[in-house]
């Protein structure tokens, strides 16, 4: 056997160790973790792919973590990728707003489409203490506004 094939093969069994000590603490590699990104003294984060129930205890916890370490003062969630928000979608941002909420980290939740928020409001959901916007830009102005203490219940009137 080759000093080559030897180290390849402890290598995959390194591997693989540390994805099964991985998967018994309920961590999912960073590949498969929901990106989270610092822009000024707020967090951005894009859902690109499905939440099934590991995924979003992981993203939870990342979030967190991101949060305490980092002392970011707002938080924005794009779902422009969600094709659908279901119930389950639903709980998950409104839990991550609340914990958030509790470490005093304002959440805008954004790229809410017309269809999803449609969906949304004939089933009766509500996103309460969650603020929205359209877009990115729109909900990092708000989370400024916030910050500097311009944001109450007129903001956004007689505003480009």
């Amino acid at each position: 056997m080759k000093s080559g094939s030897v180290l390849a093969a402890g290598s995959e069994h390194a591997e693989e160790t540390k994805r099964k000590r991985m998967a018994e603490r309920g961590e999912r590699p960073a590949s498969e973790r929901i990106p989270i990104l610092q822009i000024e003294d707020f967090l951005l984060t894009s859902i690109q792919v499905p939440l099934h129930d590991r995924l979003a205890l992981q993203f939870q916890r990342d979030l967190l973590q991101t949060i305490e370490r980092t002392r970011a003062k707002g938080l924005l969630i794009d779902i422009t990728a969600i094709d659908v928000v279901d119930s389950f979608i639903t709980r998950i941002l409104v839990e991550i707003a609340k914990m958030a909420s509790l470490m005093g980290v304002k959440t805008v939740i954004v790229g809410l489409r017309p269809e999803i928020s449609i969906t949304l409001v004939e089933f009766g959901v509500e996103f309460n203490g969650i603020e929205t916007a359209l877009n990115l830009e729109k909900g990092l102005e708000m989370l400024r506004a916030w910050k500097k203490g311009d944001y109450g219940e007129n903001y956004g009137e007689n505003r480009d």
